[in-house]
């Protein structure tokens, strides 16, 4: 790696788009876990809502795996 990309890549968190991008994913993850816990809350309510749940935490799961990767 030249050290002009390795500079790129330590200070684009500073520039506007990482900043944007950084604030929308972390906007999108809080969504994510309020959806995650209120449904836990209202399936512990109404058991018959947990067929609903379990697909949401399916989808969680495989989300912040490819969250993870990159």
């Amino acid at each position: 790696m030249t050290d002009d990309f390795k500079n790129y890549l330590k200070s684009y968190e500073k520039s506007g788009k990482g900043a944007e991008k950084k604030q929308r994913r972390n906007s999108t993850k809080a969504t994510l876990l309020w959806i995650l816990f209120g449904g836990f809350i209202v399936s512990c309510i109404l058991p018959v809502l947990f067929v609903l749940w379990i697909p949401y935490l399916i989808f969680i799961f495989f989300y912040a795996g490819r969250e993870w990767m990159g």
